[in-house]
């Protein structure tokens, strides 16, 4: 069966480089995760800042692909920073409240905007 889904959005090579590298880099500092080798002990927090990359990134790309909307993309981006500091600070259930994993988190979250304001620059033209 083919889904046939029109944008108006389409990745340049660009964009389709970057999406994947940055997909393919955050899957390597999964697997590192927990690596004591790695400086001021990133391999015990870099897991928070992989995950927020990649799932604000996704969301993001997908969201410039199909209509671009910031405010989809910020709202997303505010209730991550929310979540993770709840998460780091107040709950405690299968957790080890840590203050670090919530900056690494944030930055997570700034890095990913990053990428996208990069990306709505120089990785999306308007569809054919």
């Amino acid at each position: 069966m083919k889904l046939n889904v029109k944008t108006p959005y389409t990745f340049t090579t660009f964009g389709f480089v970057v999406y994947y590298v940055v997909l393919v880099a955050m899957l390597a500092l999964i697997l590192v995760r927990g690596d004591n080798t790695l400086p001021l002990h990133m391999g015990s927090h870099i897991s928070n800042f992989s995950l927020v990359v990649t799932y604000l990134f996704c969301i993001g790309s997908v969201t410039m692909l199909t209509k671009f909307s910031w405010k989809y993309i910020l709202a997303n981006a505010a209730l991550l920073i929310l979540i993770n500091l709840l998460v780091e600070t107040v709950v405690s259930i299968l957790n080890t409240p840590d203050i670090i994993d919530a900056l690494y988190g944030i930055a997570g979250v700034v890095f990913a905007l990053a990428l996208l304001v990069a990306m709505r620059a120089y990785g999306f033209r308007p569809a054919k």
